[in-house]
This record gives structure tokens, sequence and C-alpha cells, in this order.
């Protein structure tokens, strides 16, 4: 169980670093004026903090 339980945290841990990169990288382009493309971003931001949740989850550790 202690493999299993270090494989969900290590994935909740990458989830959340994908969707804080991803969310950097909307801020830079709405920075530039780029909406459009920011909005993909974001959403593909909250896609990652939600994955990153659910491995959480398994967890019991909630979220955030």
């Amino acid at each position: 169980m202690k493999k299993f339980g270090q494989a969900v945290s290590y994935n909740a841990a990458d989830e959340a670093s994908t969707a804080s990169a991803l969310r950097d990288r909307a801020n830079e382009l709405e920075g530039s004026g780029d909406y459009r493309r920011a909005s993909v971003y974001h959403n593909a931001a909250a896609k990652a903090e939600d994955r990153a949740d659910l491995w959480r989850g398994l967890l019991g550790r909630g979220s955030r």
C-alpha cells in the first residue's frame, strides 16, 4: 500500500505543478493581450487542478 500511496501523492503533486505552469502561461498571454489563447490555458489549468484534487481524494486529503 505504501507504493500506491507514494504514486498517488506523486501524481497529485505533478498535476498541481502542471496546473501552476498552465496558469503562469495563461497570465503571460493575458499580459500580451492574447485573451483567447489565455482562456484555453486557464481551462486546462482548472482541469489539471481538478485531477490533482481527485488524486488527493484517493489519499483522503481533500482538496488543496
